[in-house]
């Protein structure tokens, strides 16, 4: 063989290496896979994107999601609803369903099957206990909101619905509150949690809807945050074979998933929890009435809201932008209610 025909031997042979590995992902390639998940995950540059409290978490979630360590259905994506004191709820509630409910749907889209839960909770009874509400009409209210919500769930995302588990009227008795109220201290103690817990109660003053009740309950608000957050249990029993916790919340919801990150931090729980903040919606807490800046109620309401979307208050203006943009009109309102 001549020299000249072994060189050309060679550079085909190196060729059609470089053929066969083009379906494999190199280094460069696999920082670009890992983007393209972390984007669909976050949904930068849309009305939905979001923020990661725990960035480590979120980029190790990225690489074993590209490298195949893990499977979709090893995530649990969960989000927490609450109920004030006037017994209403806001319409907008919906907003902040959606962009976890679309990160289920994607995944859906490309892998049929191997898809996350999403766990959507309301505690009532610890709300109603906490707060001194009428346990009747706050139940009541929960009942209402979980047929709002699984109606809207049904309608739009009829693919995914099997994968949504709702997890209201949670039982909250004297054994689950005197742990509670006994793991205070412990943490209060914590000099970085002792700083996250300050931060809270300031915010709360300025953004709860019972700023003079929450003066004394913020500390047992913060830590059942963190009980029902899988903090350091599995209160609803869902987590044995996942890997992943990915909690969804707006900016009310920050100094919450603060606390409940650190206390994580501390205890370890085989699953990784990822709080992710809203970064445009939500900005009001969705599923309360804030009747100062004509927060929609009825059907009605919704209307005269988007028909004069430019006049809406800001901090609830990209909630009803995003319902729009999913053509929620006036009659489905009409319909979930």
């Amino acid at each position: 063989m001549s020299k000249t025909i072994e060189k050309f031997n060679k550079i085909l042979t190196k060729e059609i290496e470089k053929i066969r590995n083009e379906d494999e992902i190199s280094p460069k390639n696999e920082r670009i896979c890992s983007q393209n998940i972390k984007q669909e995950i976050l949904q930068k540059n849309e009305r939905t994107s979001m923020t990661p409290i725990n960035k480590k978490n979120f980029a190790r979630l990225c690489e074993e999601l590209e490298e195949n360590k893990i499977t979709p259905n090893q995530i649990v994506i969960q989000i927490g609803l609450g109920i004030q004191e006037t017994y209403r709820f806001s319409i907008r509630i919906l907003a902040l369903l959606i962009p976890g409910l679309d990160i289920l749907q994607k995944f859906y889209d490309k892998k049929k099957g191997m898809i996350p839960i999403m766990s959507i909770y309301l505690a009532g009874n610890f709300i109603a206990k906490t707060n001194n509400y009428d346990i009747k009409k706050t139940l009541e209210t929960s009942s209402k909101i979980y047929k709002f919500v699984n109606k809207y769930v049904d309608m739009y995302y009829p693919k995914i619905k099997n994968f949504v588990i709702y997890n209201f009227d949670i039982p909250y008795d004297s054994k689950l509150q005197e742990e509670l109220v006994t793991y205070i201290p412990t943490i209060s103690n914590d000099l970085k949690l002792s700083k996250y817990f300050e931060k809270l109660k300031q915010f709360e003053q300025h953004h709860s809807c019972h700023p003079n009740t929450f003066v004394t309950t913020y500390k047992l608000y913060a830590i059942a945050n963190a009980y029902y957050s899988a903090a350091y249990c599995d209160p609803f029993n869902i987590l044995r074979d996942k890997k992943y916790l990915i909690l969804i919340g707006g900016i009310s919801e920050k100094p919450f998933f603060s606390i409940t990150n650190e206390i994580y931090e501390k205890t370890r729980m085989p699953w990784k929890i990822i709080p992710l903040i809203l970064d445009n919606i939500c900005q009001k807490v969705a599923y309360y009435y804030y009747e100062k800046v004509k927060d929609p109620l009825t059907s009605e309401d919704y209307i005269l809201s988007i028909s004069n979307i430019y006049n809406v208050h800001n901090t609830i203006k990209n909630d009803l932008q995003l319902l729009i943009e999913r053509g929620i009109t006036k009659e489905i309102i009409s319909t979930l209610l």
